[in-house]
């Protein structure tokens, strides 16, 4: 090219410019989308421009002709032509090389606008510029997205053909690293018909005259060369890792359908695959072992109160077809999506970490829709290349909205609770565990462990689910006085004797309240009957004045299966009103041997196996889970008084084949028999224990401050302590006899 574009530009006009493209998180993979999305909003802008002319490309102009991209593909494409519309867009998976075996080289045409030279410097090729911002109805916002896939490959080669131009020729672009002078970072480059060397010079790439390319439609088709995949190089599709199932995951409901072909998967050859969101592959999927449900979440913003969508999938466990990892992208746990598009997203760890949901981590997708908010508020909730939230108040008031609103949604915490008993009917061992419980407890008492249940954790009581479901209820309960901090949303639980779906079916519910502050259209939101209960979200505004109030649940007249309008139901409840810090102390335990202390957290002790938990390996020693200490019941023997508990436990899990274990119990049983080996894992699990409890209690407490956990560290920690008891079990007695604890 060099004859014909003898002069060199920095992508961004920018020397040293991989730090520019190079986003602070995520996986290198899902940046692709961006790619995708481009060639989406090329083909609707083209669309939009063949039916409504130039004022399309004008961005201010423009601006809020659609509401959405959905509203626009509805309006401009015909039912048939969005499907049609696959064929436009089309992604190939080619081979990068026989040497280069973990890379892959990925094309993205389409059949779009296209672009003119100067739009591929100053739109494509440059930071932070976009010709779509501000466009609600188009799906790009930041102007940096496709870029961030650039430091991950060898290059780019891109030609595009405008539509907007007659007989517009074809521009070359060629985008590849290379260091520049002495600088300590590489450069992305590409060739140019005219000097440049500095902002404001007018210098675009090769264009290709139209009659030597006339074959090549209008559109654009872009080469990211060499991207070094993070999985994306399986050997198949359909795996969580491969690119048809990350497109699917992070488009979860796009505008248009693309296709995808994977040349480099030679058993597939040119085969289509038509990918049209995760949203419309688990809607036409439907399976008798997924769960599903959806609710609203209040989130309130600049004086009004937005309901966002929230939908859960549960997916079957095990490994077949109905397993999550067959159908949702790997570490995908919870989407935050915007125009259809994940904008950020927890892993199945962080899932774990930030609810009180841990069994469901492995199982669950939560989506979250943000097209409610205004689009000056989405836009500021995300970092630009879609990968997770910013640190500021609104962004973390929405997360811990979403939180607390995951924690109190019943069915979720039904399930988390069932698989947490399942959990020990499955791996529960012959032989009580509460005494070696006690010993625990003791001992780590006597190290200073002063764990009591958190208030602020402790979920709100629920009214019992009625006995009997009816076609027309007669009974409606629940609590007869709520206390409510301002700023927050809370979830009301109420006990109505009908069947699903009467509400909205076959009548309405209504909530109303008598603070003048809190508005019944805006800040109170009616759920969906499951069950026999019914849920009401209550945002109360930050300033909502400090009073007491009531509010009112009422499900209007119906006509009743026998033909007669039945009367209303109604409940009422007293409603107070207060601040944040206005939470009361929980009462603290009488004191013991003149000193006063906090009540111990509730503990049980339980052999498993590996085998039986998810992502446990023979090197896992145990974990500690936080759980309803009610689930101890499932124990037996010396648990059942925690049955109907309803604070929080500790549950020490502890791997029986732990390898360090197995191999010294089995040198061990030889001279000791099998009662010496019993009494030799229980002194074991008092010593390790009590690592877990005070190192549970340890990393609670940075919790509190803000600190994550960091996973690795603490299953090295976990190992290490693990392996030290183990050492010292020939010793064991003696050390623990000097300490006094003989008798605990």
């Amino acid at each position: 090219m060099e004859p014909y574009a003898p002069h060199e530009r920095p992508v961004g006009d920018r020397w040293g410019n991989r730090g520019l493209f190079t986003a602070a998180g995520g996986n290198f993979d899902h940046k692709l989308t961006e790619l995708v999305t481009n060639m989406l909003d090329a083909l609707i802008l083209r669309e939009a421009f063949e039916q409504l002319g130039d004022e399309v490309l004008d961005p201010e102009a423009s601006a809020e002709l659609f509401s959405t991209p959905a509203a626009a593909v509805r309006e401009l494409f015909g039912p048939g032509a969005s499907v049609d519309a696959a064929a436009k867009a089309q992604v190939e998976l080619r081979s990068a090389g026989l040497d280069r075996r973990r890379e892959r080289t990925v094309v993205f045409r389409d059949l779009g606008i296209g672009m003119r030279p100067e739009e591929i410097a100053g739109s494509l090729l440059r930071v932070g510029s976009s010709r779509k911002d501000g466009v609600l109805w188009l799906m790009g916002a930041f102007g940096r997205g496709g870029l961030t896939v650039l430091p991950n490959a060898h290059g780019w080669v891109v030609m595009s053909r405008s539509a907007v131009a007659d007989q517009a020729g074809v521009v070359l672009a060629v985008i590849r690293w290379q260091r520049v002078g002495n600088r300590q970072t590489q450069t992305a480059l590409y060739r140019v018909v005219s000097p440049w060397s500095a902002d404001g010079d007018d210098a675009d790439p090769l264009v290709l005259p139209a009659e030597a390319c006339s074959d090549f439609d209008s559109g654009t088709r872009l080469a990211v060369v060499g991207f070094r995949g993070e999985g994306i190089f399986v050997s198949r599709l359909g795996d969580e890792r491969s690119l048809d199932t990350m497109i699917d995951t992070r488009l979860f409901d796009p505008p248009l359908p693309i296709q995808l072909t994977a040349p480099v998967l030679e058993s597939r050859g040119s085969r289509l695959t038509q990918l049209r969101g995760l949203s419309r592959r688990l809607a036409t999927n439907p399976r008798s072992d997924r769960t599903e449900g959806s609710e609203e979440l209040p989130f309130g913003y600049d004086g009004r109160t937005y309901q966002l969508p929230v939908k859960f999938y549960l997916f079957a466990s095990g490994t077949d077809a109905g397993t999550r990892r067959r159908f949702v992208a790997r570490n995908h746990a919870l989407l935050l999506n915007s125009n259809g598009q994940v904008h950020a997203h927890w892993t199945s760890p962080e899932f774990r970490h930030r609810t009180n949901l841990h069994k469901l981590a492995d199982r669950i997708l939560v989506v979250l829709d943000t097209d409610p908010l205004p689009l000056e508020l989405r836009t500021s909730l995300f970092t630009a290349d879609r990968t997770e939230l910013l640190r500021n108040p609104h962004a973390v008031r929405l997360e811990e909205e979403l939180v607390s609103f995951l924690n109190d949604w019943d069915e979720l915490e039904e399930a988390n609770n069932e698989m947490i008993r399942e959990s020990i009917r499955r791996s529960n061992r012959d032989g009580s565990t509460a005494d070696l419980s006690e010993r625990i407890a003791k001992a780590a008492e006597s190290r200073g462990w002063r764990a009591a249940p958190d208030p602020k954790r402790k979920r709100r009581k629920r009214p019992d689910r009625p006995l009997n479901l009816l076609d027309d209820p007669t009974t409606l309960s629940g609590r007869d006085s709520l206390r409510l901090e301002r700023g927050r949303t809370h979830g009301i639980y109420y006990s109505l004797d009908a069947r699903d779906g009467f509400i909205p079916k076959r009548a309405v519910c209504k909530a109303t309240t008598t603070h003048l502050d809190i508005d019944p259209e805006e800040d109170l939101t009616v759920g969906e009957l499951r069950r026999g209960r019914l849920r009401v979200s209550v945002a109360v505004p930050a300033d909502a004045e400090l009073m007491t109030a009531t509010l009112t649940v009422r499900i209007e007249p119906w006509v009743s299966g026998h033909g007669h309008l039945h009367d209303a139901l109604e409940y009422v409840a007293s409603l107070e009103i207060v601040d944040e810090d206005d939470r009361p102390e929980p009462p603290a335990p009488k004191p013991d041997n003149g000193k006063r202390v906090r009540g111990t957290m509730p503990i049980a002790t339980l052999w498993t196996t590996h085998e039986a938990e998810a992502e446990w390996g023979a090197n896992t020693p145990g974990e500690a889970e936080l759980v309803p200490a009610s689930t101890f019941a499932e124990l037996g023997d010396g648990y059942e008084r925690f049955a109907g508990a309803e604070v929080e436990g500790l549950l020490l899990k502890l791997n029986e084949d732990f390898t360090p274990l197995k191999a010294y119990s089995s040198m061990r049983a030889r001279s000791i028999g099998d009662q010496g080996v019993r009494q030799l894992k229980n002194r074991y699990a008092l010593g390790f224990g009590v690592y877990m409890v005070v190192a549970d209690a340890h990393q609670r407490r940075a919790n509190q401050a803000g600190e994550p956990p960091d996973g690795d560290l603490m299953a090295a920690s976990r190992r290490a302590a693990a392996q030290a008891v183990l050492a010292m079990l020939p010793e064991f007695d003696t050390l623990i006899a000097e300490a006094g604890l003989d008798g605990v």
